[in-house]
């Protein structure tokens, strides 16, 4: 008999009972629907199933993590699939189930923390690496979406992107819009930020511009600003879904030839280094896309380490040769007479030397030798 066709026990049902305590212990459904697919990875992972193939979370052994071997062996298998980064958010889904198991009493406590203070997750201290999605990618996905051989679904597209790309809205955040939230008189969308809160995003011209040629085609009824379309470009009454959404920007991607293909929280991370890129200040980066801590904004910043490399460089800072005292007086040639004009410098370095020290009147020239004398 197979694994999913096995009877169910009153162990499985005490672990069936603590998952589904643990994912309601999440406050948005997102956050559960994110949690609950961690879960079937770990356990797809470790059976060595494929990413599609059917499985029963509640049936999997989750109660024996508290083995420091047991939970090293997924670990590995998991770092094996899916690379060291990719699978810390699986490591931390493990250890946050675990230690609620420990607390209902379905893992031993005591095993649980000592495996749970050995294995620890450690953060990544490289960079992470550079956004390969430009301003000319974001381009050619518009184009393709105005182009549309159906004029609403181009029209929806072109608004849905233009909005996430412009205000750095999560994805659920930007399905879950209804028409009442959307003020383009003030030029202004409420969005429901993860964790169950809501912030106001301001918006751009060219947003704002596609918002209206879009609702000229939806109407202004109420319901979601961006519904769901039957065959033909009907509009429904039920909102995308942040996985549908995923999928259009995955198809537009592919029509305009933007490769790699990005996922929507690239145009999150496209919008703060962007912003960043432009000088804009860190803190009124963190507030535009709701984050509550400075720390979180500066991992989304994805400028390549050259670009950084510039930044340094306009720090001005004196070479070795430029610190040569140059007041000394000048070697004036037999032939030129008294009084003429004095020479002008004897090298490049020279002439170098002396416009650093025009453009930085504050140095005092031979300060270091009066002061040595």
């Amino acid at each position: 008999m197979s694994a999913l066709l096995r009877p169910v026990t009153d162990e499985d049902a005490r672990r069936a009972a603590a998952i589904a305590s643990w994912l309601d212990g999440y406050e948005s459904a997102t956050s559960r629907r994110s949690m609950a697919s961690a879960l079937r990875a770990i356990a797809r992972t470790y059976q060595g199933l494929g990413p599609r193939d059917p499985v029963d979370v509640n049936l999997f052994a989750w109660e024996a993590l508290d083995s420091v071997d047991f939970f090293g062996e997924v670990r590995r298998r998991l770092i094996e699939r899916y690379g060291r980064e990719h699978s810390a958010k699986y490591l931390l889904a493990m250890r946050s189930l675990l230690r609620h198991l420990a607390a209902r009493g379905v893992a031993d406590f005591e095993y649980a923390m000592q495996v749970l203070e050995f294995m620890k997750v450690s953060r990544l201290t490289s960079d992470p690496p550079p956004l390969n999605f430009t301003s000319g990618d974001l381009f050619r996905i518009l184009q393709v979406c105005r182009y549309d051989a159906s004029a609403t679904a181009g029209l929806r597209d072109l608004a849905m992107i233009s909005l996430a790309a412009t205000t750095g809205a999560r994805r659920h955040e930007l399905v879950s819009v209804v028409m009442s939230e959307l003020d383009l008189g003030r030029g202004q969308v409420e969005l429901h930020v993860k964790g169950g809160g809501r912030r106001f995003a301001v918006l751009h011209s060219a947003a704002a511009d596609h918002l209206e040629r879009w609702l000229e085609a939806r109407g202004d009824v109420d319901g979601p600003l961006f519904p769901a379309l039957r065959r033909g470009g009907h509009i429904t009454e039920t909102a995308v879904s942040d996985h549908q959404f995923w999928k259009v920007l995955r198809r537009r991607c592919e029509e305009a030839g933007v490769d790699p293909v990005i996922a929507p929280h690239d145009l999150r991370r496209w919008f703060v280094t962007s912003l960043l890129e432009s000088g804009v200040d860190v803190f009124q980066v963190a507030r535009l896309v709701g984050h509550t801590r400075v720390q979180t904004t500066i991992r989304y910043d994805r400028r390549p380490v050259g670009r950084l490399r510039e930044v340094v460089e306009q720090l001005s800072v004196p070479l070795f040769a430029d610190l040569e005292l140059i007041d000394k007086p000048p070697v004036v040639p037999e032939s030129v007479p008294e009084g003429r004009l004095r020479p002008g410098p004897s090298s490049t370095r020279e002439t170098q030397q002396m416009a650093w020290r025009a453009s930085h009147p504050d140095v005092r020239q031979g300060v270091l030798g009066r002061e040595r004398g």
